[in-house]
């Protein structure tokens, strides 16, 4: 394929190579967690597969835009500012926007990679500190992967043209290497990689994508000895010369319900600098109750910590009961989230060859879950690397971890609570699946809400519990944009990292504003801004309640059925003065009306407008239709409500989740589907599979924008 039938007329500049059949003109969103490798427990060789060096330094993803380099931990925390003469060297490997993924190394004394040497250059803060190791100990960056170049995606070629491009796109320098690697042999490769002081290998396949937040069988590393990262949960008291030190560290790891398993006790493998290095780190986390499941029979007199480290263990292998036989430590991983610290699997060169090579096998979802909630982890979608990378880690069993989402780091706590309970109707949905739910929608549900301050609900405790509405937020995360207009500080949700902190602090109805900041401006820091920028809406919106001021929980059929024939009602009175409505679901048992108008009136405008516009259609179905917002003088007829075009007035905004019990969502429908969809249609569930086989019904609504200047003159024909 040429490089014009791939860019679909999305061209970004002039690359002097062919690209992949299957790269993507969508360049990255920024970090993506790496692809990690499967250990096996021998070695590896096999035709298809390629073999590159183990090295014994820290991974390390850079992301290039417009000649600024950003270096980002296999944790997505950004590491560019310890490495400054990296950094300089960085941007001069490509003239185009690039993503790569490598390693950097120090060497020792024979020129061998030597994690004890980077290890004096890691987390490091001090500017005086990081300029004086950066004489010290000079580090190298060695790349193996590429994800995007150009603004087109990488991740779906297989690594045979990854390779190609990374080959003929990559100019390096003293600094910036790329890896070799062994095409034929890997027992040959291997043998050669341990007489030169490297870990191991690395086989490749190269016809494997590159699997963004996953360990894949597509990758298998073979090393000398049997390494594995285990848990700090305590320590044993030190004697005699290391009376000041510690004696033992007790070491564990999570199970699938995250729950840290002891494993045994590790107190060889230290130098006197070590020793000092690794209390320093402990100190600060010791705590009065272990962590561990169970507490350790043995270690009684121990030294609890909160279990934040992480250390790199060399073993033997494992006793029955599970113990590591004859441990000995290596060094701590600052780069790992303890979280996500879990018992590794093993494989022989036989089971990964298999598993690398047999097609992907669909997911089955947890009984008594609807499966389109899970139907994004076992299919090909037409998802971002952003969506996929948030999927990939949600995958995970831990009820709490940090989450990494374009760059920004966010805490996930009690991701298997249940928000919306289940009951006779409908499954229960966990923050995770509600998460879950936001990512996969979130390409459609962030154009529709992007510029758009913000009302939003909270359930602290699910459905069934409390509600409150928030419009204000005393302290947000920096990717969450705020402005002070007038009196109102305004809260906008413009990204993905948003969304998901909102849903983390169980958020489940988003509600806008009808009027937004014009969407080139995407970034509002706290700025104050001039309410010019807010007066005039772009939609001038009904809702067509069916409600008598009751507490609504559920969803009502028989209700949406008047409120459905109330919207051909109201849809034939637009259509009399030439308006073109749309229409969707209010995720109850209503519907919402939206007319895409010029920005040229204000609320008050608008306002009138839509207020006229009920009246007239309430005049010529007078038997169902009402303007009345009084339940008792309205009577069985249904309302139509023009007051939440006010400033300051929002509605739920498209594909937002609501708090009842059916966990229903606000859904675009064409008026074809409306003549015969049941309100339960349109769920959290139902959702994902709608919006990855329909896509998004309004997708170009503001296309059809009208101009009404010419209305508010002559409105009063209407009536």
């Amino acid at each position: 394929m040429s490089q014009s039938e791939n860019t679909d007329d999305k061209k970004v500049g002039t690359l002097p190579f062919q690209l992949p059949e299957r790269a993507r003109a969508v360049p990255l969103p920024g970090f993506v967690s790496p692809m990690l490798a499967v250990p096996a427990d021998g070695k590896f060789s096999h035709k298809g597969w390629i073999y590159e060096p183990k090295l014994d330094g820290m991974r390390a993803l850079t992301v290039l835009r417009d000649g600024k380099a950003r270096m980002f931990s296999r944790r997505g925390l950004e590491i560019t500012n310890q490495y400054p003469k990296l950094a300089l060297q960085l941007p001069l490997v490509s003239p185009q926007n690039i993503v790569i993924d490598g390693e950097i190394i120090a060497l020792d004394a024979k020129g061998r990679p030597s994690f004890q040497q980077l290890q004096q250059r890691m987390n490091l803060t001090k500017s005086v500190d990081i300029a004086k190791q950066e004489q010290l100990v000079p580090v190298f960056y060695f790349v193996f992967d590429i994800l995007e170049i150009g603004g087109f995606d990488l991740t779906n070629a297989p690594l045979r043209e990854r390779k190609r491009v990374l080959s003929q796109a990559l100019v390096i320098n003293e600094m910036v290497r790329i890896i070799d690697y062994f095409d034929e042999d890997g027992d040959l490769a291997y043998d050669a990689c341990i007489q030169n002081g490297f870990e191991g290998i690395v086989a490749k396949r190269l016809e494997g994508s590159y699997e963004i937040g996953r360990r894949s069988p597509s990758w298998v590393k073979v090393k000398a000895q049997q390494t594995e990262d285990f848990v700090i949960g305590g320590y044993t008291a030190g004697q005699g010369s290391r009376g000041s030190t510690f004696g033992a560290l007790l070491l564990g790891f999570y199970d699938e319900a995250q729950r840290l398993i002891y494993c045994g006790s590790v107190g060889t493998g230290f130098d006197s600098r070590l020793l000092d290095q690794v209390i320093s780190a402990m100190l600060p986390l010791r705590t009065a109750k272990p962590a561990f499941l169970k507490r350790p029979a043995d270690k009684k007199d121990a030294i609890w910590l909160a279990p934040s480290l992480v250390a790199e263990i060399k073993f033997m292998d494992r006793t029955r009961d599970g113990h590591l036989r004859a441990p000995v430590f290596l060094r701590l991983r600052d780069e790992l989230e303890a979280s996500q610290v879990k018992r590794v699997t093993v494989v022989s060169p036989d089971e990964a060859i298999a598993a690398a090579e047999r097609p992907p096998a669909a997911v089955s979802p947890p009984p008594g879950i609807d499966a389109a909630q899970f139907l994004p982890l076992g299919t090909s979608l037409a998802l971002s690397p952003a969506q996929q990378t948030v999927l990939a880690q949600l995958d995970q069993r831990a009820a709490n971890f940090d989450l990494v989402v374009g760059g920004s780091s966010i805490s996930l706590t009690n991701l298997d609570r249940e928000l919306w309970r289940s009951d006779r109707q409908s499954s229960a949905v966990t923050k995770r699946l509600y998460l879950r739910y936001l990512t996969v929608v979130s390409h459609l549900m962030l154009t529709h809400m992007q510029g758009r301050p913000l009302t939003l609900i909270r359930l602290p405790y699910g459905v069934k519990g409390r509600s409150f509405y928030q419009k204000h937020w005393q302290t947000c995360p920096e990717f969450i944009d705020r402005a002070q207009c007038r009196d109102d500080q305004l809260l906008f949700c413009n990204n993905l990292a948003s969304l998901i902190w909102f849903a983390q602090n169980r958020v489940l109805e988003f509600h806008t504003w009808t009027s937004r900041r014009d969407s080139a401006a995407t970034k509002y820091g706290g700025a104050t801004i001039e309410d010019e920028e807010l007066a005039n809406p772009d939609f001038l919106t009904i809702d067509i309640d069916v409600h008598s001021g009751t507490v609504n929980d559920t969803i009502d059929r028989e209700a949406f059925k008047r409120a459905r024939d109330a919207a051909f009602m109201l849809r034939d009175a637009c259509e009399a003065v030439s308006l073109e409505p749309f229409v969707k679901t209010s995720g109850r048992s209503g519907l919402h009306i939206f007319i895409p108008v010029e920005r040229k009136l204000d609320f008050d405008a608008i306002r009138m407008l839509a207020a006229t516009i009920c009246t007239f259609a309430a005049r010529q179905k007078p038997d169902h239709l009402s303007i009345e917002m009084q339940p008792d003088k309205r009577g069985s007829r249904v309302l139509l409500d023009s007051s939440p075009n006010g400033r300051n007035r929002t509605v739920c905004s498209v594909y937002s989740a609501r708090a009842n019990l059916q966990a229903g969502v606000s859904a675009p429908v064409t008026w074809n589907e409306l003549a015969n969809c049941d309100p339960t249609d349109f769920t959290i569930g139902s959702m994902v599979e709608r919006v990855l086989s329909v896509g998004d019904v309004w997708l170009n609504i503001l296309e059809k924008r009208l101009d009404l200047q010419a209305m508010v003159s002559g409105s009063a024909q209407l009536l």
